[in-house]
């Protein structure tokens, strides 16, 4: 990777961790009514995004709206964290590599924008994580997002926009306006005769725009992963996949049950089972939410 203000190499340290080889990957189910299920973390995700630029405030209260609309049959929609957001990037795709959104376009609709250079590019999205000030102190006053497109800056020592950091980076924007910030630095580029302007800060010059977009997000399910057969605690579910039973061994006491599908619709409940027969089920994906007085957890069951 080579740096776009040295020209030299990047090199960076890095950290070893080890876990599921899955992690990362998508596993995206197109429900047929504008919604998608990603079945590898759980989340319900609007195929659309809200075609608008918004400051984070006004974001907010625009997904309350749709919630009390009832938006696509659902009124349990919010802003994804920054993580989640994350989760949904395709590192595939880029405006000047192919032109595309950085999201698998065979599920997901982006936006299409003008940017500050005058170039045709894809939004910034907000989400719900807050961004820590720079000295630890005081308000937060900025709140994180993800570039779908261009992640646009203007560094002093090039002296034009330029995507200094790649379509998938994760950065702040003022919660309200552009020009909040004090320190921000104005620029106007002229493209075919129309006049574009753009704020800049900090020694990249990251674009500052303070009104970007909104993909809502739902959770379908709070378990992230497929576990085999499945111990927690004093609980056991097996086998997983299954053909027609699941046995479940659990601790004595009064035990709920619960089997949504992958749109959260609930298909099934029960207390107190051991073994529950479930032949009738079509093969798929299907999530178990288990609670009692000590346990309130859901895991991922495959119906073969």
């Amino acid at each position: 990777m080579i740096d776009a203000l040295s020209g030299l190499p990047k090199t960076f340290y890095f950290q070893l961790v080890r876990g599921p080889l899955t992690y990362g990957h998508n596993n995206f189910v197109d429900n047929g009514n504008q919604t998608i299920t990603d079945t590898e973390t759980g989340l319900m995700w609007s195929k659309n995004d809200n075609n608008s630029a918004l400051n984070w405030s006004d974001a907010l209260i625009w997904v309350q709206t749709q919630n009390t609309a009832n938006y696509l049959g659902y009124n349990d929609w919010r802003m994804p964290d920054v993580k989640e957001l994350q989760s949904i990037v395709n590192y595939s795709n880029s405006p000047d590599y192919n032109s595309l959104p950085a999201i698998d376009v065979n599920y997901f609709n982006c936006s299409s924008i003008t940017n500050e250079n005058g170039q045709s590019d894809f939004p910034y999205y907000w989400s719900s994580s807050t961004h820590a000030p720079y000295n630890l102190t005081g308000n937060a006053t900025e709140a994180d997002y993800v570039a779908f497109g261009r992640a646009l800056g203007w560094p002093t020592t090039i002296g034009s926009w330029i995507d200094v950091h790649g379509a998938g980076a994760q950065r702040s924007d003022p919660k309200i306006t552009a020009n909040f910030n004090p320190g921000a630095t104005v620029h106007t580029v002229i493209v075919g005769g129309i006049t574009y302007t753009g704020y800049s800060w900090g020694p990249q010059g990251d674009a500052i725009r303070a009104a970007n977009y909104v993909r809502l997000v739902r959770n379908v399910s709070n378990t992230v992963g497929l576990n085999e057969d499945y111990e927690k605690g004093k609980f056991k579910i097996y086998p997983n996949p299954f053909i027609d039973k699941i046995s479940i061994k659990g601790e004595s006491g009064s035990t709920n049950y619960f089997l949504t599908n992958v749109l959260g619709e609930t298909i099934w409940e029960g207390a107190n089972i051991e073994q529950k027969c479930f032949s009738a089920l079509e093969a798929g994906l299907y999530f178990l939410r288990i609670n009692n007085q000590s346990s309130d957890f859901t895991i991922k069951l495959i119906k073969e």
